[in-house]
């Protein structure tokens, strides 16, 4: 598999992620490798050389990532660890990496607020209706209706105090 290949299923393994965007996966090229980053935080580079190409990963990642019972990899000092790029590697990595954007999304700093102007449509909704996705992170009312708290509106299931 060459890297483009493994480049091009990434990308398309990531979209199963439930808060993907567009904007939180970036690919950079640096000199000798290519830099895979979800939401701002590195999680693989692509190294091509003479003799095949190999991933580092992300030692915050690694565990994450079910390679760790393959044996085709060794131990970088830089934080990173070189795997040989194979199919049984690619599909190893590939099936985990909407859950390691997942991570790197909750793990992205973010201001909170109680709710926006648009809790009675997402209370009617069960879900976050706010189009800027970015902002729509901080929302506290957000976490609530993703476990099924509901406070306003015609699908509300909490009670009022009394």
């Amino acid at each position: 598999m060459n890297a483009d290949e493994f480049l091009a299923r990434a990308k398309l393994a990531v979209q199963d992620a439930q808060h993907f965007s567009e904007d939180g996966l970036r690919t950079r090229q640096n000199q000798g490798f290519r830099t895979v980053s979800f939401c701002g935080s590195a999680v693989f580079r692509i190294v091509e050389q003479k003799k095949g190409v190999k991933l580092e990963l992300a030692d915050k990642y690694f565990g994450s990532l079910e390679v760790s019972e393959l044996d085709s990899y060794g131990q970088a000092k830089d934080g990173w660890t070189k795997i040989n790029l194979t199919e049984e590697v690619a599909e190893a990595i590939l099936g985990d990496l909407p859950s390691v954007y997942e991570r790197c999304y909750s793990e992205q700093p973010v201001e909170t607020f109680g709710c926006c102007s648009r809790y009675v449509q997402c209370s009617d909704e069960r879900r976050c209706v706010n189009p800027d996705r970015d902002l729509a992170r901080g929302c506290a009312y957000k976490a609530h209706l993703e476990n099924g708290r509901i406070f306003y509106g015609m699908n509300r299931n909490v009670p009022l105090p009394t």
